[in-house]
This record gives C-alpha cells, sequence and structure tokens, in this order.
C-alpha cells in the first residue's frame, strides 16, 4: 500500500437518525461506504476495523441498518424504501464536494446493500463479505431486488464477493449473483468449521482487507493549495 498524507480537516457528522456516521477528511478525495450486518462487523470492533484497513485519514461513512431488513426499507423516517434511502445517498455525495471516487464494503446483509447501493451509484468498486439477506423471511425480496438493480443498473467498478464455500447460504448468494457484468466470485474457506459467516473479521485480523483498497488519493483543492505552497517557497528561494 502506498503511504498517504495526513488530512488537513477533520470532521465527524452524524444523520439518518443516528444510523450513519461519516469521518470527513478534506484532504482525500476517497469515500468509503461500509454496511454493518445485523450483527454490525463481528469479531472487528469499529475503531479497530478502521485503523486495520487504513481508513482513519479518509472520509468514510459507517451505515446501520434499525430494521434489520438488508437496508431495503432505508434507514430512517425520511428514506424508508430502496428508492427514497438511494436518493439519500445521492445527496450525500454531492455534499462531500472534494469527494472525487466512492467504494463500497459490506459484511452480511450489509453486503447485500453495499452490492445494492454500490451498483446503483456508479461505485469505482464493491467488495461484499458473505452477503446475504438480514433474516430469512426477507429473503427472496432482498435477492429480487438485487437482481433488478443488477440486471439494468451498468457496472462501473469490479464487485467482488469473498464467500466461505462451505457455508451453503453464502455460497447459494454468490452463485446467484456470478452471471452478472462485473461480479467476480473469491471463494475463501475458512479456519474454523463454525465461523464460515465470519471471512471479513478473518481478512482483517489476517491485513488481507487493507490490501484489497486502492492507495490514498489526495483532494483536488489539498493537492492544488500545496502546489502553490511550494511555488511560492521557490519564488521567495529565487
Amino acid at each position: 500500500m502506498a503511504s498517504s498524507p495526513d488530512s488537513r480537516t477533520r470532521d465527524l457528522r452524524r444523520s439518518c437518525d443516528g444510523n450513519a456516521v461519516t469521518l470527513v477528511r478534506e484532504g482525500c478525495a476517497q469515500l468509503f461506504l461500509l454496511y454493518t450486518g445485523r450483527a454490525g462487523f463481528p469479531g472487528t470492533p469499529l475503531m479497530r476495523l478502521v485503523r486495520e484497513i487504513g481508513l482513519g485519514n479518509r472520509n468514510f461513512t459507517l451505515l446501520r441498518d434499525p430494521h434489520h431488513n438488508s437496508f431495503l426499507s432505508g434507514a430512517h423516517a425520511e428514506a424508508s424504501d430502496l428508492d427514497a434511502f438511494a436518493d439519500w445517498h445521492a445527496d450525500h455525495l454531492e455534499g462531500l464536494s472534494h469527494v472525487r471516487s466512492h467504494y463500497c464494503i459490506g459484511n452480511s446483509a450489509g453486503g447485500i446493500a453495499a452490492m445494492l447501493f454500490g451498483r446503483l451509484l456508479g461505485a469505482r468498486h464493491i467488495w461484499a463479505f458473505s452477503p446475504r439477506p438480514a433474516t430469512r423471511d426477507s429473503f427472496d425480496q432482498a435477492l429480487e431486488q438485487a437482481k433488478e438493480v443488477f440486471a439494468w443498473a451498468e457496472a462501473a467498478g469490479p464487485c467482488e464477493i469473498f464467500y466461505c464455500p462451505d457455508d451453503p447460504v453464502d455460497r447459494q448468494v454468490a452463485e446467484y449473483f456470478a452471471p452478472y457484468e462485473g461480479v467476480q466470485l473469491r471463494a475463501r474457506p475458512s479456519p474454523a468449521a463454525d465461523h464460515t459467516h465470519r471471512l471479513m473479521a478473518n481478512m482483517v485480523r489476517d491485513g488481507e482487507l487493507r490490501e484489497l483498497l486502492p492507495p490514498f488519493a489526495e483532494a483536488k483543492e489539498t493537492a492544488d493549495a500545496r502546489r502553490e505552497a511550494h511555488a511560492q517557497e521557490g519564488a521567495k528561494d529565487w
């Protein structure tokens, strides 16, 4: 991974009735959207996750589903269905004017959301870990909704699905999306038979997830200001 400069400005923002938390780094041109599963990110507390995968100096938004419905019911009263929550995402991206590219990461039910909204909003890259609908009751609805989106929305970048082939549900979901444009299946064995669904935690622990992410990209405004400062210093020396 390439080294990255410290960001000039940090700002923590909450929205969606507290179900979305954004760390704004104005010196970075990237935004990472992280969608949690029903149990959050099992085995990986949030701050450890941010530190371990190298997001501390980048923009990121952590999203939690209060309805446990794979985010199909949105995350707050004013964005209570898929279309309204997609609109919220679009407004969120527009409000971060220094961001030039965005990426989606999701685990379990959050993996389905990362795939859905990543595809709808043209994410440069999607990483879905053990994606599966949140509940048995929502299983068919969530997969059908995702299937519709993948059928018509153009892929702006790859969608990598990491799953354990020893987990029958995760394997079923991964193979369900295999035919669609941009989808890449990444089968990974689990070191423990009772942890086949905790693939993301294993990859964070082993440093594999960090290696998947792109190098730090500096915001244009920050780069321009730095070049101007260097030019002024050069003029003084002359």
